[in-house]
């Protein structure tokens, strides 16, 4: 099972070396204050498709970077 996730570490550093405002990062992507902030702070992904590409085309586009550097796979283990 996959599940993807935001790369915390790689935004956090794009948004301190631009000096961008959080809050102001969140309003250009066009998501609500608090599934912004779940996203940035917690990597959670919107769960609307349409919402998350369009957060995460617009994240790339003011971060500077691939849209495929911001998403993280985590492979889940499972028992054998």
């Amino acid at each position: 099972m996959s599940m993807e996730t935001l790369n915390t570490e790689l935004v956090r550093q794009r948004i301190e070396d631009k000096g961008l405002k959080q809050i102001w990062v969140i309003q250009k992507t066009g998501l609500a204050t608090t599934v912004g902030y779940q996203m940035l702070r917690e990597g959670l992904l919107p769960k609307n498709e349409a919402k998350r590409k369009i957060a995460l085309e617009k994240l790339a586009e003011i971060l500077g970077v691939n849209q495929k550097d911001l998403i993280l796979h985590l492979e889940a283990k499972t028992a054998s």
